[in-house]
């Protein structure tokens, strides 16, 4: 695969992520039943999801600087830069994710949130538990891609740049005076 072709994966990936997420929060945030409403646990959860939401919006602002990038060999440090710090902000997103969203106290709080409350909160409690699955595989396929941009960044930074040209005496061997050989 090129890099453009897996920076623009990447992209879509991360899309896709936006979309489970927000999804989630519209489950967590606005579908939570009316009467008895303001719960303290469900600030909290809207507050970290809108956290991962702006996370995994400077994720995607990084890949988009690094699939412009990707376009010439000679800017390999800024696709490097763009591509650590779009893997630094949907790292830290995958992780408050994963712990403060979907580790076995949260789901639990949840839980018992539906039970103690009753009525239309248990299927609330019990969609806001569907919602958080809908984001693993998407969380999962973003890893998947990100780990893709890295190998394909790191072959280009290994794949020495030789181009050979037939003249009329012989050959001509251009290297770029990075990967040229000391004399």
């Amino acid at each position: 695969m090129s890099i453009e072709v897996a920076f623009r994966d990447l992209g879509a990936r991360l899309r896709q992520t936006r979309e489970a997420v927000d999804a989630l929060r519209l489950t967590v945030a606005e579908d939570r039943p009316l009467p008895g409403g303001d719960v303290a646990l469900i600030d909290q959860r809207a507050d970290t999801i809108d956290d991962i939401l702006g996370l995994l919006d400077e994720s995607a602002d990084a890949a988009a600087r690094g699939q412009k990038a990707a376009k010439s060999t000679a800017k390999l440090d800024a696709l490097r830069q763009a591509l650590g710090r779009c893997q630094e902000a949907f790292m830290t997103a995958a992780h408050r994710f994963n712990a403060d969203l979907c580790s076995y106290e949260r789901i639990a709080e949840l839980a018992t949130l539906g039970r103690t409350r009753g009525g239309e909160w248990r299927p609330w409690a019990q969609s806001v538990r569907e919602a958080l699955r809908r984001c693993e595989q998407p969380i999962y396929d973003t890893h998947q891609a990100l780990f893709a941009c890295w190998r394909d960044v790191t072959e280009r930074a290994t794949t020495p740049l030789v181009s050979v040209q037939a003249t009329g005496v012989g050959q001509r061997i251009k290297m770029p005076a990075q990967t040229a050989p000391d004399r």
